[in-house]
């Protein structure tokens, strides 16, 4: 992984529920929101590692984290 979507995925990776506007702060990458959703959809893609991108509503806003590779989560709900 290089660039944003290394910021991004390390920003998810641990596993806490972000915004998109909390994933922009934690990167640097403020007012880049569409490229951000961009990325985590990016990050799910086989070459980009398969990681089970989640996704949640809470009120108008969604959620997003990152809950391991998608092999290992087989058989559980995916969000996202």
């Amino acid at each position: 992984l290089t660039g944003q979507l290394e910021r991004v995925y390390e920003a998810v990776k641990d596993g806490r529920w972000l915004t998109l506007n909390g994933i922009a702060v934690l990167t640097g990458d403020a007012g880049k929101q569409a490229s951000i959703s961009a990325q985590l959809r990016n990050l799910r893609k086989s070459r980009f590692g398969a990681w089970d991108i989640r996704k949640r509503r809470v009120g108008n806003v969604f959620e997003y984290t990152c809950a391991g590779k998608q092999s290992e989560n087989d058989g559980q709900e995916r969000l996202f």
